[in-house]
């Protein structure tokens, strides 16, 4: 009888653990999924591959937005990580997610942010990671995220290559960050961030 009762505890420990995971997955936004992104990222061998992927799962028309639980841990991440390669894959994640679902805390990481943006926009080859590292920067420069901004008077390649130009000429100016951030990097282009 006691081997029938820890079976049926088993059992009933596995259906609870597979809801669990079901749910985190098919529900990335809640706390649940981002509690289960941290155990995955904890067991990861390729945890680039693996923000890659997540990632993915707050692309699309569905209003998803990264879990305050996954946010404060990836910018923790960010924060205290002495690995290049894990910052790397922390802010790539942020610039694939810029343009209002990326959450705030990247945002809030401010000259550190700006600094590590500026180091990386360089290496994105499509012009989309590219757009979006700009919009991440815009909203680490103002504070705040920005809701689905679009460059204007048009958005095309040759102003994303401008706009990347002035940012970077921007982040190298030798003034203080505080300084920095009250300076529009668009101002000289004739370029500004508008919002639907």
């Amino acid at each position: 009888m006691t081997r029938l009762w820890t079976v049926f505890a088993l059992v009933v420990i596995m259906v609870a653990l597979a809801a669990f995971v079901g749910f985190g997955m098919s529900v990335p936004q809640s706390s649940v999924g981002g509690a289960l992104f941290r155990v995955r990222y904890a067991v990861s061998g390729d945890r680039s591959v693996l923000l890659k992927q997540y990632a993915e799962l707050f692309s699309g028309s569905a209003p998803k937005y990264l879990p305050k639980n996954a946010d404060e841990f990836l910018c923790k991440l960010f924060k205290t990580s002495s690995v290049r390669e894990e910052k790397e894959a922390v802010t790539d994640f942020y610039v694939r997610l810029a343009g209002g679902r990326e959450g705030t805390c990247f945002i809030g990481l401010g000259e550190q942010a700006a600094n590590y943006l500026h180091d990386r926009i360089g290496a994105y080859a499509e012009l989309g990671m590219q757009r979006n590292a700009l919009i991440l920067l815009e909203e680490v420069r103002v504070g705040k995220p920005l809701f689905k901004p679009q460059l204007f008077p048009v958005e095309d390649e040759r102003s994303i290559a401008q706009a990347v130009r002035h940012y970077k000429k921007w982040i190298e100016s030798p003034t203080t960050w505080d300084q920095k951030r009250l300076i529009n990097p668009l101002e000289s282009a004739g370029l500004s961030w508008q919002s639907p």
